[in-house]
């Protein structure tokens, strides 16, 4: 072991070379894991700059480049001895990815969805029990992504802030310590979640975006330069905000979850780096972390394609099977199923295909803990 601790660390396959992925390899090689970046063969062009240049990070941490160990196509060169696979890339990809991985795992590998929106690792480890009942890896997921960051080049990516206390959890819940003794060398920043309902219901990126987005659809569609919290943030989004997050909460109660607000998130992730308040509209508009963030310029944006089918869709559909009404929820989905022009309350995730149908709070709560 060298003087950094290097070598307990294990090796890492980061799997996406989007915005997440491209910052969680650069970091993970900063913090001294031998990394394994890999994207779908469909998508190798965005690789070639990194292979070329290796990732320049900037921002909340010092500016520097760093080339990850192996750029790939290739997921058996990616997973090839990886203890961690991460696999940072939106929901609507995760059956993908999982329907490639899968096959490769080995016993005691830890496959993490960074984040799972809502019912991510309950959707891939379905996939594993029906394809390979026998497999031990450990599925699970995390909340939400540890860092805010945006890719602002080929090879370079901004990383705006790295949050405290981001819950994750395995399923069934009984493996999460083993999980978090895997990942806690690396990744200190993660915490025990109760279980997978907790960490999916507490992705609040799912309330946040898409009603910034609907609160801004002229901005949007005129391809302007937008600041997110600066110039689309106002006390009466924020109400509108809160009051989806309020029906959130009230998931979270039925549930028998620890209820945290969207502010109280976001103060105990970004403390540390100066976020603070009680108000949401006071700690968003406020958040040093956020003052570079810019807005999306197309409907076609994870803000709705990922964040309502698989964040507002799955909450209200598990809602609606506990009898807890979200009429701020499903006109928010509503409204984004128009402006879009596509009905993701029929495409997203649901009760049903969460396995979830018909089961009481308490029947719900075992089946993630339990695995079964």
């Amino acid at each position: 072991m060298d003087s950094s601790g290097r070598s307990h660390r294990p090796p890492v396959a980061v799997l996406g070379a989007g915005n997440g992925g491209l910052a969680a390899a650069a970091d993970l090689t900063r913090r001294g894991c031998q990394v394994r970046l890999y994207d779908l063969p469909e998508f190798a062009a965005p690789l070639a700059p990194v292979r070329e240049s290796g990732i320049r990070v900037h921002g909340a941490v010092p500016e520097a480049t760093y080339r990850p160990a192996v750029i790939t196509t290739e997921i058996a060169e990616a997973l090839d001895g990886a203890a961690i696979v991460l696999l940072i890339v939106p929901a609507f990809g995760h059956r993908r990815f999982a329907e490639v991985v899968l096959p490769q795992l080995r016993d005691g590998q830890v496959v993490l969805l960074c984040p799972g929106a809502v019912g991510g690792a309950l959707e891939v480890y379905q996939m594993l029990r029906t394809s390979r009942p026998g497999c031990l890896a450990i599925v699970g997921e995390a909340a939400n992504l540890v860092y805010a960051a945006k890719r602002d080049g080929p090879a370079s990516v901004r990383i705006n802030g790295i949050k405290q206390g981001v819950p994750a959890a395995a399923i069934p819940a009984g493996r999460t310590g083993e999980m978090l003794d895997v990942l806690s060398p690396i990744y200190p920043e993660f915490v025990a979640a109760h279980d997978v309902l907790e960490t999916g219901l507490n992705n609040i990126n799912v309330v946040v975006h898409p009603v910034l987005m609907l609160a801004n659809l002229s901005r949007v569609e005129n391809k302007e330069e937008w600041f997110i919290f600066r110039d689309g943030f106002t006390p009466a989004v924020a109400r509108l905000m809160d009051g989806v997050d309020r029906e959130r909460l009230a998931v979270l109660r039925a549930l028998g979850l620890p209820e945290v607000s969207i502010a109280q998130w976001m103060v105990r992730f970004y403390g540390d780096q100066g976020v603070k308040g009680t108000d949401l509209y006071e700690v968003l508009s406020t958040a040093p972390v956020f003052a570079r963030s810019t807005g999306p310029r197309s409907l076609q944006d994870r803000y709705l394609d990922e964040d309502v089918p698989y964040g507002l869709v799955p909450i209200a559909s598990i809602a609606a099977g506990l009898g807890v009404p979200t009429p701020c929820m499903e006109g928010v989905v509503a409204a984004a199923s128009a402006a879009a022009g596509t009905d993701f309350g029929a495409t997203g995730r649901n009760m049903d295909r969460l396995g979830l149908a018909g089961l009481s709070p308490a029947q719900i709560v075992a089946r993630v803990v339990q695995g079964d």
